[in-house]
């Protein structure tokens, strides 16, 4: 049988994972990831050629994953998949590997969100970013870029600066 790059089930899964530990409680630390996006999202990291204003979670499964620039305009990036507060969410996540809009669920990954409280009112945020093969070859360069040093650990990095200031 053949396999589709990446697919092979002796292959390493593609995936992207980061985690921070924020100051902040679960409950407090949940909030802020999913309610202020906005303040927190590195604004380099966007669509379009407008400034970004703001990143948006709309809080429930079904819920819209998108941004808004400067001149109001709206842009789809996925869904809630899954909302359990202040435990967990998931994103389908529908930017591809150019990072442009892609509503073709084959090609859809899923970004998990868990959020572990620890000692105090400290909480361990982990971000895993799945199914990157979705992408057949560009799937590995996705990868990598995610799991660099300026993709989602500088995403979480944001995050944890936010809570921590």
């Amino acid at each position: 049988m053949s396999w589709p790059a990446g697919c092979h089930p002796e292959s390493p899964p593609l995936l992207a994972a980061a985690a921070v530990l924020v100051n902040a409680p679960i409950d407090a630390a949940f909030r802020a990831f999913a309610d202020e996006m906005g303040f927190w999202w590195p604004p380099d990291f966007h669509l379009g050629e407008q400034p970004l204003d703001t990143v948006l979670i709309e809080g429930h499964v079904g819920g819209r994953l998108m941004q808004r620039d400067i001149s109001g305009d709206e842009a789809a990036w996925g869904r809630v998949i899954a909302w359990d507060p202040p435990r967990r969410l998931a994103l389908a996540w529908q930017l591809d590997p150019r990072f442009e809009y892609d509503p073709d669920p084959e090609h859809e990954t899923t970004v998990e969100v868990d959020f572990t409280p620890e000692s105090g009112s400290r909480t361990k945020v982990e971000l895993l970013h799945r199914h990157l093969d979705r992408h057949g070859e560009e799937g590995a360069a996705m990868r990598d870029l995610l799991a660099s040093a300026h993709g989602w650990p500088a995403v979480l990095e944001r995050f944890q600066m936010h809570l921590n200031r």
